[in-house]
């Protein structure tokens, strides 16, 4: 029976894991989604927001319950799936599992995570900090070097200053906090969402509905942050009636102002970088690259900010996992660690990331309630692109929209054929003609009518990889520079009904590296990189990937 060594990633909104039998690659698979309560929500003591959405990880050895939430329950619940998908997927017995978390996680909260691990049936259990993870993940036994960790997620920042050398590894300091942190940009959003709206005497019915509300409230803060991060004004995609019913408002949020926060948060993590470096009594020119670790590293102006630290690496998302997974594999039949760990810090003030926000500045529509009005169509702001001068830009918009009317066809047909097939068509029927619209190029009806013959006979493990196949096969069958992000959706579905699946990630990485080789044939260098970066973190040895990645990072 094989031995498996497995690294974790201990995330605030999921679990990424790296898994890896004796003398093979590691292979991937992430918990994340509604059926996991990573986020949680709890009334806040003070700030814009009567309530905050505190992760379970924060929660995990320092509450017993946040609402009808036990996250001790909830983490032993994902480390037995865990194991249960590793175990299915390699027959093979767990041997070591390295979990990742932040240096300043403290005492109790790292027991909690060990005893579930233990009850999980994970094997002999350590914890290592996210910093040194990375730096592992990145450079493995290869390298020798300084490296500062810079990284930021949902809920806090870390930075660490790691040494390694040949395969050994020393931490030079560590500063970190609860905040900032992703977490306080949504809740800065949503804040001044609130406060907007209440200065009209609006409620949104959201607010009434209690923790689910305030949940999917937070959910959209989210997106409308990602889009503020992206470049360009939004608009928070609900409209609240006033007082009196005749009004309706909406709140629109400037692009400058969500800018200078992430400026104002930035600098509050840039300050203790230096003090770091002071501590660790060397100079910033020592470093020989800054890795960038956590989703919020990934806003441009945060990126911008951090330029002035050294060489920017944007890692793979997947990075400190694998670093997990490498360490646990150097544990094992070792009496002693290989890398020097500064004593855990004094637990940190529980920072309340709102409590010194003030609301952002926004512009308020107001409509009749009998008319909200539409926003601008994609042809009126493909024309304005024109206007203005930006062709590539308009050409791309129309190409979108075009691309979406097309998808909106295909789901029009699909629906029509479905309609026909609820009348009497057998389950292997719908398979059938699945596969025939696959081969006329009718793919968007290959998958719906797929999904339909699955909810139909869910039990069936051969109805299910047809299904899945059928994904597959959809998205590798025509593959263009337009049609990726429909190709991309398709696959990723695929991966959220079956994430143990080898065959999905690596067509995933083809697809992607198909996408990286068009943008660059198409003279768009750095949307190549990002592809073919993109295309690693799926299938870290797709050769073809890394050296195109290489030559393009060559020519700088």
């Amino acid at each position: 029976m094989a031995e498996i060594d497995i690294g974790v990633d201990f995330g605030s909104t999921e679990l990424r894991v790296a898994y890896s039998p004796t003398g093979e690659p590691p292979r991937f698979l992430t918990l994340s989604g509604a059926d996991w309560p990573w986020l949680l929500c709890e009334p806040a003591g003070r700030g814009l927001l009567p309530f905050s959405f505190p992760s379970l990880k924060s929660k995990l050895g320092v509450a017993e319950t946040v609402g009808a939430v036990a996250p001790a329950e909830v983490m032993l619940r994902a480390l037995e799936t865990v194991r249960t998908r590793v175990t299915r997927e390699t027959s093979g017995k767990i041997r070591q599992t390295v979990i990742s978390v932040p240096a300043r996680y403290v005492a109790t909260q790292r027991t909690a995570l060990t005893e579930a691990a233990s009850a999980a049936g994970l094997g002999e259990i350590s914890l290592m900090s996210d910093s040194v993870a990375a730096v592992i993940g990145h450079v493995g036994n290869e390298r020798t070097g300084t490296f500062l960790v810079y990284g930021m997620g949902y809920s806090g920042f870390e930075v660490g200053l790691v040494r390694a050398v040949r395969g050994r590894y020393r931490v030079l300091g560590y500063e970190g906090a609860n905040a900032p942190g992703g977490d306080t940009l949504d809740e800065q959003v949503l804040g001044t969402w609130l406060f907007t709206l209440r200065q009209h005497s609006a409620l949104p019915d959201a607010v009434r509905q209690g923790e689910p509300g305030w949940l999917r409230l937070r959910e959209t803060a989210d997106r409308v942050k990602r889009q503020l991060a992206a470049g360009g004004p939004v608009l928070f995609p609900m409209y609240v009636s006033g007082p009196d019913r005749a009004l309706q408002f909406a709140v629109h949020f400037e692009q400058e102002p969500f800018d200078a926060a992430v400026r104002g948060l930035t600098a509050r993590t840039l300050d203790r970088v230096d003090v770091m470096f002071e501590q660790a009594g060397i100079s910033r020119d020592t470093t020989e690259e800054v890795l960038l670790v956590g989703g919020s590293t990934r806003m441009p102006r945060l990126r911008t900010l951090a330029a002035g630290l050294g060489s920017l690496v944007s890692t793979r998302p997947e990075v400190v996992a694998l670093g997990a997974v490498r360490w646990a594999r150097q544990l094992t039949g070792r009496s002693s660690a290989a890398y020097e760990e500064q004593p855990s810090p004094a637990a940190p003030e529980q920072a309340e990331p709102m409590r010194d926000a003030t609301p952002l500045a926004t512009t308020v529509l107001t409509v009749p309630a009998t008319g909200v009005p539409a926003e601008p169509s994609d042809v009126d702001k493909a024309r304005q692109l024109f206007e203005n001068g930006r062709l590539d830009e308009a050409t791309q918009e129309l190409h979108k929209l075009i691309a979406e009317a097309q998808d909106l066809l295909s789901e029009i047909a699909a629906t029509r054929s479905r309609l026909r097939a609820e009348n009497g068509t057998a389950v292997d029927e719908l398979l059938t003609l699945a596969g025939s619209k696959i081969d006329k190029g009718q793919l968007q009806e290959a998958i719906s009518l797929a999904h339909m013959a699955w909810a139909r006979e869910a039990s069936r493990a051969d109805v299910f990889d047809r299904m899945i196949e059928i994904h597959c096969e959809a998205a590798m069958a025509s593959p263009g520079l337009m049609t990726f992000p429909r190709d991309e959706n398709w696959l990723r579905c695929a991966l959220q009904h079956d994430p143990s699946n080898q065959r999905v990630r690596a067509l995933l990485a083809e697809r992607t590296y198909v996408h990286g080789t068009a943008l660059n044939r198409a003279g768009r260098k750095d949307e190549a990189r990002r592809a073919l970066e993109a295309a690693l973190t799926w299938n870290p040895d797709h050769d073809l990937a890394e050296s195109l990645l290489h030559r393009l990072s060559a020519r700088g």
